[in-house]
């Protein structure tokens, strides 16, 4: 079950900026946290709140350019300073996590299904093949339930969040255009 804080503490104010974006336009999901007693509108003018970098959002060709290029920023983490066992890449589904471990196998990474960190919290946060999200027929629930994963996902990183797609940017994430950098 998902806690919804007034003021979030784990995150700095623009990873949270990003994630609550995910969820803040969605009737459905927001009608569903009011019947559950769990919408809460966000504290983000708090002083508590710690600042960082933009969460970044990647475009790659494809898996294997998405894997090298995970590679090369877990090096840099670890360069910088941050423990391998604070570094987690999250998949949405069982299959891309086994691609995932066998394409990095070597990193010492955390590297798991979105639904398995849910509680936890990492230095940085890389969430791997955003595009298979939302692929469900576009039926309003499952689509809240989507989001709200996401949302989940997002707010396990502390410092540095990545989102990853091939392709075009999937339609879901369009409202994150303004609180993430797009690379591609």
């Amino acid at each position: 079950r998902t806690r919804w804080l007034r003021v979030p503490y784990r995150n700095t104010y623009e990873i949270y900026q990003a994630a609550y974006q995910v969820i803040a336009n969605d009737p459905t999901l927001q009608q569903a946290l009011e019947d559950e007693g769990l919408l809460v509108s966000p504290d983000l003018t708090n002083a508590a709140m710690r600042h960082g970098k933009k969460p970044v959002m990647r475009q790659f060709n494809n898996f294997d350019e998405e894997c090298l290029y995970l590679r090369s920023q877990i090096n840099y983490l670890v360069q910088i300073g941050i423990n391998r066992q604070q570094i987690a890449i999250l998949h949405r589904h069982r299959s891309g996590v086994n691609r995932l471990k066998t394409h990095l196998r070597g990193t010492d990474v955390n590297i798991n299904t979105l639904h398995a960190y849910k509680g936890l919290e990492f230095e940085a946060v890389f969430i791997s093949q955003i595009q298979n999200m939302f692929m469900i027929n576009n039926q309003n629930e499952q689509d809240a339930q989507e989001r709200r994963l996401m949302y989940m996902a997002m707010t396990r990183a502390r410092q540095h969040l990545t989102l990853c797609f091939e392709g075009r940017l999937p339609k879901a994430y369009e409202s994150l255009r303004y609180y993430v950098d797009i690379i591609k």
